[in-house]
């Protein structure tokens, strides 16, 4: 059994949809596989400190010592950075990278052994960072969905939204999102109350895309399939994606509705139409189906520990 220590500076809410993006995932993995997981850092959000309080009058050197550790993992936090600076050469550290956003910043990275991105292998922000990165082993993970978190949410006698959306709308990271998204509030598709919250639980998250009979997402300048692609899909939500060559590479296109600038509002218009029920029900079960078999935490979190086993870390 190896003791996975997780660094974080700014706290995490276990009861958020988005931590489950963030530690909820790793931690999960670890203690599947019969690991031991403990956390190191300030105590708000509701995540707990850990065996080991924080406290700012202890230095690094003495709370790796009190902690002790097989493995390390972090995210891009500055707490992280400062630990892994003096983190003996014999314990290994993992950088977990789930924000390709903030890629322009590889400080985090650097001091790692290994990095995990939840991203795309593709686009030049990625060629940039794997630059940076140098010689360091990196692993390409693709999100997944919670699977006893979903199957634990009822699906609803009659799905009320035409089409549910949920994410952030910056036109530097979502130029696309950020022009469609007034298309469909102004042909009355969608509004205010479609939106999906980040901040809900995560069942609560879920079980309002199974309220939609459709989801909107896309891939952003970037190109990489946010988890919301496969967590529509776990859902039995149609998906209307913009597609990318990683996208593809995760999800068949024939499980998704592909969409351009052009002619989102008329795909709309037609998927979400009652004369559509049959054909929509067939493709949203192809994908739900598909992301059951290949895109749960238990595959990724295999597929994780495999490579952490390849890498010689437990």
């Amino acid at each position: 059994m190896a003791r996975f220590v997780f660094v974080y500076g700014r706290g995490r809410n276990p009861g958020w949809h988005n931590y489950h993006l963030h530690f909820g995932f790793f931690e999960k993995a670890f203690l599947s596989h019969g690991h031991e997981v403990v956390y190191y850092g300030p105590k708000k959000d509701g995540l707990d400190a850990g065996p080991l309080p924080y406290d700012r009058r202890l230095t690094t050197a003495q709370v790796i010592d009190k902690l002790g550790g097989d493995v390390y993992v972090h995210m891009e936090e500055p707490l992280a950075r400062e630990m892994l600076s003096i983190v003996p050469p014999s314990i290994p550290s993992v950088s977990y990278v789930v924000d390709l956003h903030r890629a322009n910043d590889p400080s985090y990275v650097k001091l790692a052994d290994a990095v995990v991105f939840r991203g795309s292998p593709y686009g030049a922000q990625i060629r940039k960072l794997r630059r940076k990165v140098g010689k360091r082993k990196t692993m390409f993970l693709p999100f997944s969905f919670d699977e006893q978190v979903a199957s634990s949410v009822p699906e609803p006698k009659e799905r009320e939204r035409k089409i549910a959306f949920c994410g952030a709308k910056r036109p530097e990271h979502y130029p696309l999102r950020f022009k469609l998204l007034p298309v469909l509030k102004k042909a009355k598709l969608l509004s205010s109350n479609s939106a999906v919250s980040p901040a809900l639980p995560y069942a609560k998250y879920l079980a309002t895309y199974k309220q939609a009979v459709s989801a909107l997402a896309c891939t952003g300048k970037l190109g990489f399939a946010h988890a919301k692609h496969v967590e529509i899909c776990a859902c039995n939500t149609l998906l209307f994606s913009n597609g990318s060559p990683f996208l593809d590479a995760v999800l068949p296109t024939d499980c998704y509705v592909r969409y351009n600038e052009k002619n989102l509002l008329s795909l709309v218009r037609h998927w979400v139409h009652p004369n559509q029920d049959g054909e929509r029900a067939e493709m949203s079960k192809r994908a739900f189906d598909y992301v059951w078999e290949h895109d749960t935490d238990t595959v990724r979190g295999r597929q994780l520990m495999k490579w952490f086993g390849d890498l010689g870390f437990v």
